[in-house]
């Protein structure tokens, strides 16, 4: 086996042994709204990663366009690519419904529902603004710096 697909066995064994203990994907029971920070500083830039205390897998792409937040899963569900970061500025910001597109191979996921062209679907997050600052409904804590784990 290539040292990168042991690589991802190892995520897949990981992200099992989460779920199973119910810190991953699906535990709605612990959904909470989670102050990610201020409006007015998570405003200026249109699209971060937001750290889940699970892990990488569970981190989240916090998205701002036209004044608008969104959030979505910060992998893309083909094959795991970043969604954490700007492909097309204008794409994102042009389009009637704004979309974020994985670098990898280019697949488009609507910001507001998750759906693909290509049929697959990432898990979006509802979002909201209250007294200045900017809420995530997730099942884990968030953070916009790194959590120290093994994934």
């Amino acid at each position: 086996m290539s040292s990168l697909a042991t690589f991802f066995a190892s995520l897949y064994d990981r992200a099992h042994t989460l779920e199973q203990e119910g810190r991953f994907k699906g535990n709605e029971e612990n959904k909470m709204w989670r102050q990610i920070g201020p409006k007015n500083k998570l405003s200026i830039q249109p699209c971060r990663r937001v750290y889940s205390s699970a892990g990488k897998l569970c981190d989240i792409a916090l998205y701002c366009v036209h004044g608008k937040f969104y959030a979505i899963d910060a992998r893309c569900p083909h094959l795991g690519g970043p969604l954490d970061v700007i492909v097309d500025l204008e794409e994102l910001t042009e389009m009637p419904v704004p979309h974020a597109m994985c670098p990898w191979h280019l697949f488009a996921y609507n910001l507001t529902n998750g759906s693909s062209p290509q049929g697959l679907k990432v898990d979006t997050h509802p979002v909201k603004v209250q007294n200045g600052n900017v809420y995530v409904l997730h099942e884990t804590e968030l953070s916009l710096q790194a959590y120290e784990t093994d994934i």
